[in-house]
């Protein structure tokens, strides 16, 4: 197992950025749980996004993977690089998580961080920066089978809603979206402490992992999502006029929910993602 070098001084006396939702995990302990979580195995690939001043790189080299990194801030980028690499161990790409492809990142040129190796064999291990966290989430329901699984920390809420159960204020689109598409667990929950600077809220350690079985096929996957969102862009409303409200015809409403019997004056909060599929599945003829 090779260990990495300290973090050198200059990253680690960068200052967090608040606009860029910086929140830099000082905590060891923290660190060790993370790793414990991801379940790692010598010689795996790992993605992390927003390494910052280092301290989760250094843990997972040590764990014996090797890492791509993709930082945004600019005043990371030599401290990273004169600590990790590049090297067969570490490559660091300077980019925006949110806009950047992945298969980009991963690709087989360069010095060959996936070369050889199934995509889905890649994991990842991050601490999200806070402003990025929904669209990240997105991101990788889209780009769900280039990943075996997902190990990241995100403000205590997310997670919540992540993990919300129909009939509760925390259940959303988001949450039937993500699990439509992947399993998640709580791993635990990290105070504030374990930050600099410390976020006015709690953080919470999730994994997550592409369904084996496919609950929303191809065919039906943009409408779903389409159905999903549209249920909750005015929660009081019910469900039809929501629906309505975002572009869905009444005649194809009133057919699809005499078919799978739901009713139209309920709101989305209450079905479940199974009942989601099956109204996409009567609104596009299925």
């Amino acid at each position: 197992m090779t260990t990495s070098k300290p973090v050198p001084s200059k990253p680690s006396m960068q200052r967090p950025k608040k606009r860029l939702g910086q929140h830099f995990l000082t905590d060891k302990n923290i660190i060790a749980k993370i790793i414990k979580a991801a379940a790692l195995e010598d010689g795996e690939r790992v993605l992390e996004i927003g390494p910052g001043r280092g301290a989760l790189t250094t843990a997972l080299i040590e764990a014996g993977v090797a890492v791509v990194a993709i930082e945004f801030d600019s005043s990371m980028i030599d401290g990273l690089n004169k600590c990790f690499g590049p090297s067969g161990r570490f490559r660091l790409v300077h980019a925006d998580a949110v806009k950047i492809p992945f298969e980009d990142v991963l690709g087989d040129e360069g010095d060959g961080v996936v070369a050889g190796q199934a995509r889905s064999t890649v994991k990842v291990v991050a601490n999200l920066p806070y402003n990025i966290s929904g669209p990240i989430l997105a991101k990788f329901v889209e780009n769900r089978a280039l990943f075996s699984s997902m190990t990241i920390m995100l403000q205590k809420e997310v997670a919540d809603r992540l993990l919300a159960e129909p009939s509760t204020k925390d259940y959303g689109a988001l949450t039937i979206i993500v699990r439509a598409f992947m399993t998640v667990r709580r791993a635990f929950n990290v105070p504030p402490s374990c930050f600099i600077p410390p976020p006015k809220v709690d953080s919470t350690v999730i994994t997550m992992a592409p369904r084996e079985t496919t609950l929303v096929t191809p065919d039906i996957e943009a409408a779903f999502k389409k159905v999903t969102k549209g249920a909750f862009l005015q929660r009081r409303k019910t469900i039809r006029n929501s629906l309505k409200g975002a572009g869905f015809e009444p005649e194809d409403l009133d057919r699809a929910f005499a078919e799978t019997g739901i009713s139209p004056t309920c709101r989305g909060e209450t079905l479940t993602v199974e009942d989601f599929i099956g109204l996409t599945k009567a609104l596009v003829g299925l």
